[in-house]
């Protein structure tokens, strides 16, 4: 689904070296690391709006940097950390918004469009709010909007940086169970968090960023990072 060949993740210097393997087509993805390691950096630079320094990454066996910014977003859809400002729309708008990349120039929506965009807000438990202006709602309700609209933009990849970060513990535990549900569809899902309690045990491959590259849980000696990561603090 996503292959590394000899990639540099960076800006004016490397944060993240000389990446070479290539992630499956399903499954979810723990990207996990300190603060300032290059997650984040990763995610945008794999939707294009951050360009690598050096090498190459594909996806569907196309080179990222090939990729129209339309078509890649009929691909790859990304959650940020931080909660946007969404003006007067209400959530409704926001997540069919994730609809946009599919549209024709008319920007109009389609049943199936709408279909999608309802399912969304269901599976993410929030049909009753979708009237409700985005600006009065919680940021825990803002996140699971932002998620509902990746979900309605319907791509193979999905990549959530610090999803759980502002959803309460039964929120957080809901969101487990959709993102399995989810990648039991054929999604690949990359999750970037530090709540390592709830995603270690659900990931089916770990990425940690240390020393600036990234290890994979099937190398040999991922242990040894990963116990330096989580036995010094690292992991706050």
């Amino acid at each position: 689904m996503i292959r590394f060949e000899n990639a540099h993740i960076g800006y004016d210097h490397d944060l993240i070296e000389a990446i070479d393997f290539e992630l499956p087509n399903s499954g979810i993805i723990g990207l996990f690391g300190k603060n300032g390691t290059g997650k984040s950096t990763l995610f945008k630079t794999i939707i294009g709006l951050q360009a690598l320094r050096r090498g190459n990454i594909f996806i569907h066996h196309q080179n990222i940097s090939e990729i129209p910014g339309k078509l890649l977003a009929k691909k790859v859809s990304y959650c940020p950390t931080q909660i946007l400002s969404y003006g007067n729309l209400t959530v409704w708008d926001v997540v069919s918004n994730g609809r946009i990349p599919h549209l024709s120039w008319l920007g109009k929506l389609k049943t199936h469009d709408i279909e999608l965009v309802e399912n969304s807000l269901e599976l993410m438990g929030i049909s009753d709010i979708k009237q409700q202006l985005i600006s009065e709602c919680s940021d825990g309700q803002k996140q699971k909007a932002i998620i509902a609209s990746a979900l309605a933009q319907e791509t193979s990849i999905l990549l959530l940086d610090e999803p759980t970060a502002f959803l309460d513990y039964p929120s957080k535990q809901e969101l487990l169970k959709q993102l399995s549900f989810i990648s039991e569809a054929g999604k690949l899902i990359i999750v970037s968090s530090h709540d390592l309690d709830l995603f270690e045990e659900l990931c089916d491959l770990k990425l940690l960023l240390s020393h600036h590259k990234i290890i994979t849980s099937e190398d040999t000696d991922f242990n040894k990072y990963w116990d330096e990561f989580t036995t010094k603090g690292l992991a706050k």
